[in-house]
């Protein structure tokens, strides 16, 4: 796949990075003329530590805080609709987003909706959005190193009507600054930390083999790959590692900025299935494939898959076809080492459901940044490698 002879790259948000950095919130307040910011997270991080030290300092510079703790897991439209009220009840005037991705895509949609026409926030879900007017600032705090959310123009927001994610993409989303601070991801469970972990390792994969991948972007996810692939599975077996946090912290937020520029394809497209269907979290609906997805892209992005082998601990001058089987297997062996169990497992399900799959991926439309076209025949060799059925990843792709 040749690189792009042209590209655009914008990155608005300005990103303060580094252990203790959470400090830096009262003075970005002030600089966005914050007076009654509305704090949006959940019960658990409003209470830890480190949130209270931030707030007891926005509190002393003269900052009238207002925290509002109902954010869910993979928000939905009625959840956004009451932080609209709560927003407006406290006569709020920026927006604050402290969590993971479920709370920075929370603050996005109510800043969607403070700045709009009084519709509801479903009036601005793609592929037909309303216009989208500026929002209010929004300062995004992540606890999690994974959604990248910090530092791009899209919150994915759950439809009450159909049950499935929808998204809501303007450059108008991009947080005014993004407060990247690792200390607020030690506290994270195992399981969180190995999703969120493997969120962000979906990101740099799909950016570095997306059809519409840049020569910026590229580079940002071969580095967020190579610090997830050294560092996620020291974060998941100690989470006080400070390093592994930090270097997660770190290639998080690259992946986040580079697929913002380069978009993501087939991982990212069959998990909002899985995630409707399986009711699972977003970053583990969406590492499932990618094996199986690397291996049906080998014919067109083979040569970039054997630059990675290094980093899978392959041996020196391995041969290029070997050197993608590599790279291939060894994805599937890091998915499963940090503790991801078999899509039987996580389903519940079997391979029959293959079919119905296929029907649903379909109906969510074209995946148009997959570097090789994907229809029923490809959605459903790619399944039949991530379900048990016997069919192995280092079978040729068709089309080899």
């Amino acid at each position: 796949m040749p690189e792009s002879s042209s590209f655009s790259f914008t990155l608005p948000t300005r990103v303060h990075f580094g252990e203790g950095e959470v400090h830096a919130l009262p003075a970005e307040a002030a600089a966005l003329r914050f007076r009654r910011p509305l704090v949006v997270t959940d019960a658990h991080l409003a209470a830890a530590d480190p949130s209270l030290s931030a707030m007891r300092a926005c509190r002393a510079a003269g900052l009238d805080v207002q925290v509002w703790e109902g954010v869910v897991p993979n928000p939905t439209d009625s959840s956004v609709h009451e932080g609209l009220a709560q927003y407006r009840s406290r006569g709020c005037d920026g927006l604050v987003a402290l969590g993971g991705g479920s709370a920075i895509d929370t603050a996005k949609a109510i800043g969607v909706l403070v700045a709009g026409g009084g519709q509801e926030i479903g009036a601005y879900f793609e592929p037909d959005p309303a216009p989208i007017a500026p929002l209010p600032p929004l300062i995004a705090l992540p606890t999690t190193a994974g959604t990248g959310s910090e530092v791009t123009w899209v919150s994915i927001v759950t439809s009450s009507r159909t049950g499935r994610k929808a998204v809501i993409r303007n450059r108008a989303l991009f947080p005014a600054v993004s407060i990247v601070d690792p200390a607020l991801t030690v506290t994270m469970p195992q399981a969180l930390t190995a999703h969120t972990g493997l969120d962000a390792f979906s990101h740099a994969m799909e950016t570095y083999t997306s059809r519409q991948v840049a020569p910026v972007s590229e580079p940002l996810a071969f580095r967020s790959i190579e610090l997830i692939v050294g560092a996620l599975p020291r974060a998941v077996r100690d989470g006080a590692d400070r390093e592994a946090r930090r270097q997660m912290s770190l290639a998080a937020t690259m992946a986040g900025i580079a697929f913002t520029n380069s978009m993501l394809h087939t991982g990212h497209h069959v998990s909002h299935v899985l995630t409707s269907r399986y009711h699972l979290p977003h970053g583990l609906a969406c590492i499932l494939t990618i094996p199986a997805m690397l291996a049906y892209l080998r014919p067109v992005v083979g040569h970039k898959l054997a630059r990675l082998a290094p980093l899978f601990g392959a041996p020196p001058d391995l041969p290029q076809d070997r050197a993608e089987v590599w790279v291939v297997e060894g994805v599937r062996d890091f998915i499963s080492g940090v503790g991801v169990a078999s899509m039987e497992e996580v389903t519940g399900d079997s391979a029959a459901a293959i079919p119905g799959l296929v029907a649903e991926i379909l109906e969510h439309g074209p995946n148009p940044f997959s570097p090789r076209p994907m229809d029923a025949g490809a959605y459903t060799w790619v399944l039949e490698r991530t379900f048990n059925t016997g069919k192995s990843l280092a079978d040729p792709p068709p089309g080899t």
